[in-house]
């Protein structure tokens, strides 16, 4: 089992005394279960029901009251409920309603129970059978693919990942350290965040073997639709789980979706379900330089599937390929890199479903785009994936132009520097470079940069 970041999360939420039953959230096979197993280790007992069982899910039958309900537990497991010394584990909850519902009472009339419930298709499933979310009674956790610096943990490479996380904005990356962590982070790139695909790598160190669990693992997204998607909606759901990640870190329309003549309406429909499974992300506009970033759903989103390791099998880039590449950038124009990048901003927020947003203006004549825009200490803060030189980032220096603020961020293959430049309107600019396999970082460093 490897170890994740968001266990200190979860130790935090352990000894919060105004704790609420907890739903960890995430798409299928990010590690969720496994987590939950890790962390049990901190509790006297662990009960644990998978209500994908009817035996387990057949503990609600009958609307038993709450006392009721405990017992059935208890007697299910055969043992005893031992509040503050008990984790109660209710796996796949999305397939037992009732237990969802059940989550309030837990937290009115036990709230010294801990309690963690998991679902790969929570949304989608409440909203189909036309349950909801206790609201005010439960708090959530976003479970992502693994970091870089998690599979440097989980590939035995802690040493690099050690001095990585040591570093500041004002840190001077030494050369072997750099193309170290360029080459592990290729490595990482191919591999993906999968727990299991990084098992697989962890174990056999052989690229080829992988090739059989991603395939497959797709496969399995196309089998789960008939679970959560009318007979209708199957069709463009799986098309779309086919050929979304050959879109990463690209501009989409709906309408005949990767020439498919589908219409505008199927496909949305489609990204929606998706988009609440968690495979796939759509980021929306902002025009906005002052916060708070203003999200425009009728601009075409940028779409970031699950994971780069998905990405790369279904683009059919080998790891000789991937390897050999100088500059993320030149693969397929930059998309890949914008994945890249908006997979590890993403996997920064672990409380909330926030995502990035990108910054556009369109005006006769003149067209500005920044891939990703980040909101820091109420600051919007303007991120450009690029490989060039900071003569060339014409929409960073324009955004920059109107922000009431000086940072600005580019994400590259170069080492961590920081430079002072000027707009063509002679303002004077803070440029933080980071390299990709530090973008997980990346609020972090712009906190300690503001200080």
């Amino acid at each position: 089992m490897f170890r994740r970041h968001l266990i200190q999360e979860l130790q935090g939420w352990k000894i919060d005394k105004n704790r609420k039953p907890l739903i960890l959230r995430g798409a299928r096979q990010t590690g969720k279960t496994t987590l939950i197993k890790m962390f049990s280790q901190e509790f006297e007992q662990f009960i644990s029901l998978n209500l994908e069982l009817s035996a387990d899910r057949r503990i609600w039958d009958g609307e038993p009251n709450f006392n009721d309900l405990l017992r059935n537990i208890e007697l299910t497991k055969n043992t005893r409920i031992l509040p503050g010394k008990t984790l109660l584990f209710l796996d796949e909850i999305q397939n037992e309603p009732r237990a969802i519902q059940s989550l309030r009472y837990f937290y009115e009339q036990k709230p010294d129970l801990h309690v963690i419930a998991t679902g790969s298709l929570l949304e989608v499933s409440l909203k189909q059978k036309g349950f909801s979310f206790p609201v005010g009674r439960v708090s959530f956790l976003y479970l992502h693919p693994l970091r870089f610096d998690e599979f440097l943990t989980a590939i035995q490479k802690d040493r690099i990942g050690e001095e990585l996380n040591h570093l500041c904005f004002s840190s001077k990356i030494s050369p072997t350290l750099h193309a170290l962590a360029e080459e592990q982070y290729k490595e990482y790139l191919y591999v993906g965040g999968m727990p299991e695909s990084v098992k697989i790598f962890s174990e056999t160190k052989n690229h080829s073997s992988l090739k059989n669990f991603k395939e497959g693992l797709l496969a399995s997204f196309e089998e789960d639709v008939p679970k959560y998607a009318r007979p209708a909606q199957t069709h463009y759901i799986r098309f779309l789980i086919q050929h979304a990640p050959l879109f990463a870190g690209q501009r989409i329309q709906y309408a005949n979706f990767a020439n498919s003549g589908h219409r505008s309406r199927e496909m949305r429909q489609a990204f929606e379900t998706l988009e609440k499974a968690m495979i796939l992300q759509r980021i929306s506009g902002n025009v906005q330089t002052i916060a708070p970033m203003q999200p425009n759903l009728r601009v075409a989103p940028k779409l970031l599937f699950l994971d780069t390791g998905l990405v790369a099998h279904k683009l059919g880039v080998d790891f000789m390929t991937l390897k050999g590449t100088g500059e993320l950038n030149d693969l397929f124009r930059g998309t890949f890199s914008e994945q890249a990048a908006g997979q590890a901003l993403m996997a920064q927020k672990t409380l909330t479903r926030e995502t990035p947003l990108f910054w556009y203006r369109h005006h006769p004549g003149s067209i500005a785009e920044i891939d990703y825009c980040i909101t820091v200490r109420g600051k919007i803060i303007p991120v450009e994936v690029k490989s060039g030189k900071t003569g060339t980032l014409r929409s960073l220096l324009q955004f920059m132009e109107e922000a009431p603020h000086p940072y600005a961020v580019r994400v590259y293959s170069g080492p961590l520097q920081m430079d002072s430049i000027l707009t063509p309107k002679q303002k004077k600019i803070c440029l933080l470079s980071v390299p990709f396999y530090m973008v997980h970082r990346l609020e972090e460093i712009i906190e300690n940069w503001m200080d």
